[in-house]
């Protein structure tokens, strides 16, 4: 079965498109769209979203996951609890009565994830990645942080995050979640 994926951004897609699908054997069954490009979040326009998700079932997903980072920047709120920005984001993008649609909160950040090759990262953010390959901002920061994690060669690690974790059990990848 097709997997359809839609992500924040470029830097979200490239996780997907050249670590994870590769890294575990969806390199034909996983479609990845980003909801915004450019540094254009719309992972909170109701409109984008469902446009997204018409286009991944019209490319025969079967299941369609929506990843939403807990400390993203496209939300006017701020959210300290996974299943109470996950409750409401379904309600503000009228998801209740999709089929085959899973809302994902990305604790905090897909740069987490990454972090999790070396250590527990639930609360992780993109600045403490940089800080462990010693990089300093720029406008492509996200695109360096990720070419630094391919290079590092180095697997993410579910046990180190929750969400990735979950995200895992989800997919059939891991047997459970501790």
């Amino acid at each position: 079965m097709k997997i359809g994926l839609i992500v924040e951004g470029n830097s979200d897609k490239d996780f997907f498109d050249d670590y994870f699908k590769n890294r575990f054997g969806f390199s034909k069954n996983m479609k990845v769209l980003p909801s915004g490009t450019d540094g254009k979040c719309k992972i909170m326009e109701e409109k984008t979203i469902k446009k997204l998700i018409n286009d991944l079932k019209d490319k025969n997903c079967g299941e369609v996951y929506i990843l939403v980072d807990l400390d993203s920047k496209c939300k006017k709120e701020v959210y300290d609890c996974v299943v109470e920005l996950k409750n409401d984001y379904i309600s503000k993008m009228k998801l209740s009565k999709e089929k085959n649609v899973n809302v994902v909160v990305v604790s905090s950040e897909i740069e987490a994830w990454m972090l999790s090759a070396w250590k527990k990262s639930d609360k992780a953010t993109k600045e403490d990645l940089k800080k462990l390959f010693k990089l300093e901002s720029s406008s492509k920061i996200e695109k360096q942080l990720f070419q630094k994690f391919i290079s590092s060669k180095r697997d993410i690690n579910h046990e180190n995050n929750k969400s990735l974790c979950h995200f895992m059990y989800k997919l059939s990848l891991v047997e459970k979640c501790k």
